[in-house]
Protein backbone atom coordinates (compact mmCIF):
# COMPACT_ATOMS: atom_id res chain seq x y z
CA UNK A 1 0.00 0.00 0.00
CA UNK A 2 2.80 2.00 0.68
CA UNK A 3 4.77 1.72 -2.27
CA UNK A 4 1.27 2.41 -4.32
CA UNK A 5 1.12 5.87 -2.61
CA UNK A 6 4.44 6.97 -3.62
CA UNK A 7 4.11 6.01 -7.00
CA UNK A 8 1.45 7.45 -7.46
CA UNK A 9 2.71 10.60 -5.28
CA UNK A 10 5.70 11.09 -7.67
CA UNK A 11 3.60 10.17 -10.63
CA UNK A 12 1.30 13.00 -9.99
CA UNK A 13 4.58 15.39 -9.34
CA UNK A 14 6.18 15.07 -12.25
CA UNK A 15 3.57 14.85 -14.66
CA UNK A 16 3.42 18.54 -15.33
CA UNK A 17 6.95 19.16 -15.43
CA UNK A 18 8.41 19.57 -19.21
CA UNK A 19 11.65 19.52 -20.18
CA UNK A 20 13.07 22.53 -20.60
CA UNK A 21 15.82 21.69 -23.62
CA UNK A 22 13.62 18.91 -25.14
CA UNK A 23 15.22 18.22 -28.76
CA UNK A 24 17.91 20.65 -27.81
CA UNK A 25 21.86 19.55 -28.23
CA UNK A 26 25.03 22.04 -28.67
CA UNK A 27 25.55 23.71 -31.90
CA UNK A 28 28.37 26.45 -32.33
CA UNK A 29 27.26 27.24 -35.89
CA UNK A 30 25.22 30.29 -34.56
CA UNK A 31 28.69 31.86 -33.28
CA UNK A 32 29.53 31.24 -37.05
CA UNK A 33 32.09 28.82 -38.65
CA UNK A 34 35.18 31.08 -37.33
CA UNK A 35 34.72 30.27 -34.18
CA UNK A 36 34.26 26.48 -34.38
CA UNK A 37 36.97 26.47 -36.74
CA UNK A 38 39.09 28.30 -33.32
CA UNK A 39 37.67 26.36 -30.58
CA UNK A 40 38.39 23.14 -32.67
CA UNK A 41 41.37 23.86 -33.28
CA UNK A 42 42.26 25.19 -29.64
CA UNK A 43 40.62 22.09 -28.36
CA UNK A 44 42.80 20.40 -30.39
CA UNK A 45 46.07 21.91 -29.20
CA UNK A 46 44.89 21.57 -25.24
CA UNK A 47 44.48 17.89 -25.78
CA UNK A 48 47.95 17.63 -27.79
CA UNK A 49 49.55 19.41 -25.02
CA UNK A 50 48.22 17.14 -22.40
CA UNK A 51 49.44 14.28 -23.92
CA UNK A 52 52.65 15.30 -23.62
CA UNK A 53 52.75 16.29 -20.56
CA UNK A 54 51.53 12.59 -19.84
CA UNK A 55 54.33 11.86 -22.18
CA UNK A 56 56.76 13.24 -20.56
CA UNK A 57 55.97 12.66 -16.49
CA UNK A 58 55.83 9.18 -17.74
CA UNK A 59 59.49 9.33 -18.84
CA UNK A 60 60.26 11.35 -15.63
CA UNK A 61 58.82 8.04 -13.70
CA UNK A 62 60.77 5.70 -15.38
CA UNK A 63 63.71 7.41 -15.19
CA UNK A 64 62.83 8.41 -10.93
CA UNK A 65 63.21 4.03 -10.78
CA UNK A 66 65.63 3.30 -12.71
CA UNK A 67 68.11 6.23 -10.94
CA UNK A 68 66.70 5.07 -7.42
CA UNK A 69 69.64 2.20 -6.63
CA UNK A 70 69.01 0.82 -2.70
CA UNK A 71 66.97 3.86 -2.34
CA UNK A 72 63.23 2.11 -2.10
CA UNK A 73 61.36 5.51 -1.09
CA UNK A 74 62.34 6.92 -4.70
CA UNK A 75 61.93 4.13 -6.20
CA UNK A 76 58.09 3.62 -4.66
CA UNK A 77 57.53 7.67 -5.98
CA UNK A 78 59.26 6.98 -9.39
CA UNK A 79 56.49 4.04 -9.25
CA UNK A 80 53.65 5.87 -8.32
CA UNK A 81 54.28 8.90 -11.00
CA UNK A 82 54.57 5.87 -13.58
CA UNK A 83 50.95 4.55 -12.54
CA UNK A 84 49.30 7.78 -12.29
CA UNK A 85 51.05 9.28 -15.85
CA UNK A 86 50.10 6.24 -17.58
CA UNK A 87 46.80 6.26 -16.40
CA UNK A 88 46.43 9.42 -17.78
CA UNK A 89 47.97 8.74 -20.87
CA UNK A 90 45.58 5.78 -21.57
CA UNK A 91 42.73 8.20 -20.28
CA UNK A 92 43.61 11.16 -22.68
CA UNK A 93 44.56 8.65 -25.73
CA UNK A 94 41.15 7.42 -25.46
CA UNK A 95 39.28 10.22 -24.78
CA UNK A 96 37.19 10.80 -28.22
CA UNK A 97 35.92 7.48 -28.07
CA UNK A 98 35.19 8.23 -24.32
CA UNK A 99 33.45 11.05 -24.81
CA UNK A 100 31.71 9.20 -27.95
CA UNK A 101 30.45 6.93 -25.87
CA UNK A 102 29.04 9.03 -23.27
CA UNK A 103 27.36 10.99 -25.77
CA UNK A 104 25.81 7.84 -27.34
CA UNK A 105 24.31 6.37 -24.11
CA UNK A 106 22.95 9.47 -23.47
CA UNK A 107 21.40 10.08 -26.75
CA UNK A 108 19.36 6.78 -26.53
Amino acid sequence: MVTELLSTVRGAAYAGIDNPIGGESPNFDVLGVAFDNWFTRIFGALWAIAILVAIVMLLWGIVTMAMANDNPHDYASGRGRVLKSLIALVVLAAFGVIVGAILNVAGG
